[in-house]
C-alpha cells in the first residue's frame, strides 16, 4: 500500500487581555492531503505568515504603515495598559486612514494616528525610566514612530 503524505500546518496565535497582558503560542496540526490512509506527516516549517492585516485592493503606503504598526514591538515584555491602548489607537487610526477614500478625512485620521503614536513614544520612555519596560522596548517604539512618521509624511504628500 502506498504511503499517503499529510501536511503539517503551523498555527501561531497571540492573546491580549486589554490590560497589558500578552501571550503567544504555536501549535502544529497534521492534515491529510486526501481521504486516504497513512500516518506520515511532512513538516516543511511555517511557509506563510497570515497573522497581520491585509490590504483590500492595492497596498498603499498608508496600508504599509498600518501593517508595520500591527507587528509586535516588544516581544516577551508585558506592556503597561496605557501604552498598549495608545499603540492600539494609533494602529486603528492609521488603518481607518488607509481605508478612507475621502482625502480630507484620510489625512486627518493619519495625522491623528501619528500623533497617538508619538504619545506612545512618550509613554514608553516614561515606562522605561520607571523600569516597567526595557530601554530596548522604548527604543523600538521610538524607532517605529520614526518609520511611521516618515511613511505618513510621504503618504500625506501623495494625497
Amino acid at each position: 500500500m502506498a504511503e499517503i503524505r499529510r501536511r503539517v500546518h503551523h498555527i501561531t496565535f497571540a492573546g491580549d487581555d486589554g490590560l497589558g497582558g500578552h501571550c503567544t503560542g504555536t501549535v502544529t496540526v497534521c492534515v491529510p492531503h486526501d481521504q486516504g490512509q497513512g500516518r506520515v506527516c511532512v513538516d516543511q516549517g511555517p511557509l506563510v505568515d497570515s497573522t497581520g492585516p491585509t490590504c483590500v485592493g492595492a497596498c498603499t503606503s498608508g496600508c504599509a504603515i498600518e501593517m508595520a504598526l500591527s507587528q509586535p514591538l516588544c516581544s516577551g515584555e508585558n506592556l503597561p495598559a496605557p501604552l498598549v491602548q495608545r499603540l492600539s489607537t494609533a494602529q486603528q487610526l492609521v488603518a481607518r486612514a488607509a481605508a478612507t477614500s475621502g482625502k480630507h478625512k484620510a489625512k486627518k485620521l493619519m495625522r491623528n494616528g501619528i500623533k497617538a503614536l508619538k504619545q506612545a513614544v512618550g509613554i514608553a520612555a516614561k515606562d522605561a525610566r520607571k523600569g516597567t519596560i526595557s530601554a530596548g522596548c522604548a527604543a523600538s517604539v521610538a524607532t517605529e514612530f520614526g518609520n511611521a512618521k516618515a511613511g505618513a509624511d510621504r503618504w500625506l504628500g501623495s494625497r
